[in-house]
């Protein structure tokens, strides 16, 4: 886990858009010295978007906390970056398979990119996500805990291993 910092960086997550990704790249290149904290209540947004906001917190030096009310789309994307994630028990994730004005190649390979960076920052194998995002999942809080998306539910006890569901 990454060290904390001398002070917090709040974010509100809501719709995910370019000037969205400026910002917080700014700010974090602003606030090299804090920590983050990010509150998540979003329906996703723009892909690359999405995208440049995660590998931003990735490459923040300091350590960043997730509050996780409704992730959805690039959203459960970007609050993979955190080194806590927590949700509470009406939170919700959702993973789809991307859509768009595009070629079924690209959005596969989207997908394909998208699930990477998830698996890089959790328990649950690439195969495991890109058949979920397939499935168009909509995960409760218990769920999300289990799967390792989330570090903590307020309630829960978290298990040991990572539990499939079928």
């Amino acid at each position: 886990m990454r060290p904390p910092g001398i002070g917090v960086l709040s974010v509100e997550i809501g719709e995910i858009t370019r000037d969205l990704a400026a910002t917080i790249e700014n700010a974090l290149a602003d606030y090299p010295s804090h920590s983050v904290s990010l509150n998540v209540d979003s329906v996703g947004g723009d892909w690359n978007a999405s995208r440049r906001i995660f590998e931003a917190i990735v490459a923040h030096d300091k350590r960043v906390s997730a509050q996780i009310a409704k992730a959805y789309s690039g959203a459960a994307l970007i609050v993979m970056a955190a080194d806590r994630r927590v949700m509470p028990p009406h939170g919700t994730f959702f993973l789809h398979w991307p859509a768009g004005d595009t070629t079924q190649a690209y959005l596969a390979d989207v997908a394909a990119k998208k699930a990477e960076l998830i698996a890089s920052r959790c328990r649950v194998p690439t195969t495991r996500l890109l058949r979920l995002m397939r499935e168009n999942s909509l995960l409760d809080a218990e769920q999300a805990l289990h799967y390792g998306l989330v570090h903590a539910v307020p309630g829960m006890k978290s298990p040991s291993n990572v539990t499939v569901f079928l």
